[in-house]
């Protein structure tokens, strides 16, 4: 789904710093809200498609295409860290084990070739460790949460039955 234009401009204006589990839940994750007392639906999905003009994201030229669970990557890994390693300044590949593998293949470089610091590098997996601890918001893995069957489902499949 594309982004509508309001919703492109929060995600652009978005700073580094801005970025921490309670906003990206809110925004991206269906929570429960204690003053209203109800289910928040997510306001955006981490798969929602969006372009970028050049100057929307750090070092960029125009993307045609992202998504914004890569925007947030880049945001928040690669903006004033790696930005000056990676090819074309923003990283616009799905990350999987093979493509992360292509990812720090370029960071290795960089270090060999004293393009990037110790400290630096220990920053990029910090963040990078971070991000993965709220994979469940991302991806649909195995855990408790995605494994639990949902109650609405349950009830359709009983109901079927008899």
């Amino acid at each position: 789904m594309k982004l509508s234009a309001d919703k492109k401009a929060w995600l652009v204006a978005l700073k580094q710093e801005d970025i921490d589990k309670a906003l990206l839940e809110d925004a991206f994750a269906k929570h429960y809200d204690k003053k209203a007392k109800k289910i928040v639906p997510a306001k955006y999905n981490w798969s929602d498609e969006l372009s970028l003009a050049k100057g929307e994201c750090h070092n960029t030229e125009n993307i045609a295409r992202t998504n914004a669970g890569l925007f947030i990557f880049n945001k928040f890994i690669v903006e004033n860290l790696l930005e000056h390693i990676i090819p074309g300044g923003y990283w616009n590949e799905p990350i999987d084990k093979k493509v992360l593998g292509k990812f720090e293949s370029y960071i290795n470089t960089a270090i060999e070739d004293d393009e990037l610091t110790v400290d630096a590098y220990g920053e990029y997996q910090d963040r990078l460790q971070w991000l993965l601890s709220i994979h469940a918001m991302v991806c649909g893995s195995f855990t408790p949460k995605t494994s639990t069957p949902n109650k609405k489902v349950l009830a359709l499949r009983d109901k079927l039955y008899k």
